[in-house]
């Protein structure tokens, strides 16, 4: 590995996690502690990096009011993403996001932190103080006042949350966020399933940080068409339900609901709703005559035995704006504060398909 290379290894680490091992890094690049040392000591005096003990951290360097960051030449603008997860529905986002970055000639930095608070707030500081451009930033909970806020509110690039917003917070907010409708994507499920004749409905979630939107949107709906309100006893496991492990489980749920008078459900997600298919019919559980089932998310309904109908959350959608609205706010000087911030909520849509569609007597 020649200098040029190694530099950029370097730099490369630093602006993912702001500071770096010099041991370490040695190992995985497979060459000397002495060489890497060597190289560090050449980009301090460049101004790019900060020796300490054992190995070196990102240069903080805040820009003057007004003035725009000063790549270095050959730079090209960096976008960092710190996203919760790389799950099915978060992956979808990251890639449509990357895709956009790199339309538009930029760099996409990720990090992931697996719903751990403190993950995230060393990743956007470390984002911050590698010199990223501009960040899309996902916290892990709903709720984020506090510190995760206070780094947010503070930081000297623009800052576009994704699937998050401050609609509860009151307060010179500042910050600019892109979501899913998820309160409107409960209630189409809802004003389908009563379109179609069922007025008993339930709702089912996973009990993640989505859950709440839906209970919001599934109780607006029930409210608005006069029917009973049967949103979670409790929540579904997070993790997908097991077939061997969780059949019992399962039953129980789909006899609970029969039990109930229930004739129709909203589950989230989609994996949960397939597991009750598959039990349904062996109790002799008709779908979707004596319970029509809807999921909540879209990523594999359709292959589900008997096809699901399904809200598919705007996934691509979601990474494509989040990062069209950061650079529409990288473009600004330094300091020139738009005279509108923007929270953008985009719509879900419906797929119907088998199971919620009532057949003809005949």
């Amino acid at each position: 590995m020649i200098k040029p290379q190694r530099e950029d290894a370097l730099l490369k680490e630093l602006q993912l996690r702001g500071s770096l091992v010099v041991t370490d890094l040695a190992e995985r690049l497979g060459v000397s502690v002495v060489t890497l040392r060597r190289d560090l000591a050449g980009l301090e005096r460049r101004g790019l990096v900060r020796r300490v003990h054992g190995g070196a951290t990102a240069v903080v360097r805040r820009p003057e009011p007004g003035a725009r960051r000063v790549a270095r030449p050959g730079e090209v603008p960096t976008i960092g993403m710190v996203a919760p997860t790389t799950g099915n529905y978060y992956a979808t986002i990251i890639r449509s996001a990357k895709r956009a970055a790199q339309a538009n000639g930029v760099r996409l930095v990720l990090g992931v932190t697996n719903y751990i608070a403190p993950d995230e707030r060393r990743f956007v500081a470390g984002m911050i103080a590698a010199g990223a451009d501009g960040l899309l930033v996902t916290p892990s909970r709903v709720d984020f006042s506090g510190p995760t806020l206070d780094l947010l509110l503070e930081s000297p690039v623009p800052i576009v949350l994704v699937e998050r917003s401050l609609d509860q917070y009151v307060g010179p907010a500042r910050l600019e966020s892109v979501r899913s409708d998820h309160e409107f994507g409960a209630e189409l499920c809802v004003h389908h399933l009563a379109d179609q004749g069922y007025d008993r409905i339930a709702l089912l979630t996973a009990g993640n940080p989505t859950s709440p939107r839906l209970v919001a949107g599934y109780r607006k709906a029930v409210a608005e068409l006069g029917l009973g309100d049967h949103t979670p006893r409790r929540d579904l496991p997070e993790e997908a339900w097991v077939a061997e492990e969780r059949r019992g489980e399962i039953r129980a749920l789909l006899e609970e609901l029969v039990a109930d008078g229930i004739t129709a459900v909203v589950v989230q997600p989609d994996a949960h709703a397939m597991a009750l298919v598959q039990e349904a019919k062996e109790l002799g559980i008709r779908i979707p005559d004596d319970l029509a089932i809807v999921a909540y998310d879209d990523q594999f309904s359709e292959l589900s035995e008997i096809p699901l109908t399904a809200v598919s959350p705007p996934a691509e959608a979601l990474g494509r704006t989040a990062i069209e609205l950061c650079l529409d706010r990288m473009r600004r000087p330094v300091g020139d504060a738009p005279d509108a911030m923007q929270q953008v909520r985009i719509m879900p849509t419906l797929n119907v398909r088998a199971s919620s569609v009532r057949r003809s007597a005949g």
